[in-house]
């Protein structure tokens, strides 16, 4: 009787440390499917760096087209205000693809010798792969953005750019998760960094960054240039 009344007791006992255990192994592997908050601050920056490239490079298109230099001459130079449009196509960091679109207006300041960029557009990214140590994390989504830009002689006076978009992730650790991100970017010219405030896949950024961080590995894909001006 003893020995019985032993087993009928221990079993339930039995019961309920197994069920914790099976608890236990399969809450950190639910937890591990999202991006974490380091994850995340690499992936905004990482993103935001390619678009300040393309930013840039539009940029530099129209000054040269319509000055002949890509930055404000020291002499005087004919004041304009011109629109266009524009397409780039740039490569990621391990693979696939940025397409940003967009138009605008472009004004030079021939007394005050500064050229502006206000633009406004979308951008898809196309298998767009970055890597963080031995991960490899791959993007696929759109957003939509609106930037401006403002050079005096050869310097960047200011830039901003306001991105908000969603997208799906995909990790090489077999994760995949679906984000929206709301970014703001701006240029400081004293310290020649980029700041990046925002939200990521629901974690806050705020993140303060060089300048020339998206410095392609593998050069731009070139891309479609029309409109005034470009």
């Amino acid at each position: 009787m003893i020995a019985r009344r032993t087993s009928a007791w221990t079993l339930p006992a039995l019961l309920v440390v197994a069920a914790a255990c099976s608890d236990e192994t399969t809450e950190p592997n639910a937890l591990n499917t999202e991006i974490d908050a380091a994850e995340a601050q690499f992936l905004a920056v990482e993103m935001e760096s390619l678009m300040d490239g393309v930013l840039g490079d539009v940029f530099g298109f129209q000054g040269i087209g319509l000055t002949g230099s890509a930055a404000p001459s020291s002499t005087a130079m004919p004041s304009s205000t011109t629109t266009f449009e524009f397409e780039r196509t740039r490569t990621c960091r391990i693979d696939g693809q940025i397409v940003v679109t967009g138009a605008g207006t472009f004004i030079v300041d021939g007394e005050a010798r500064t050229m502006e960029m206000s633009v406004a557009g979308t951008k898809s990214l196309e298998d767009c792969a970055f890597q963080k140590e031995d991960i490899v994390y791959t993007i696929n989504g759109g957003s939509e953005w609106d930037a401006y830009w403002k050079m005096g002689g050869e310097q960047r006076l200011e830039a901003e750019w306001n991105t908000t978009g969603s997208f799906t992730v995909t990790t090489s650790d077999d994760r995949t998760e679906d984000c929206d991100f709301e970014l703001h970017t701006v240029w400081d010219p004293e310290t020649k960094s980029i700041h990046t405030t925002g939200e990521f896949c629901g974690v806050e950024v705020d993140r303060v960054w060089t300048h020339g961080h998206d410095r392609d590995r593998d050069g731009d894909r070139g891309g479609h240039h029309n409109g005034r001006g470009g």
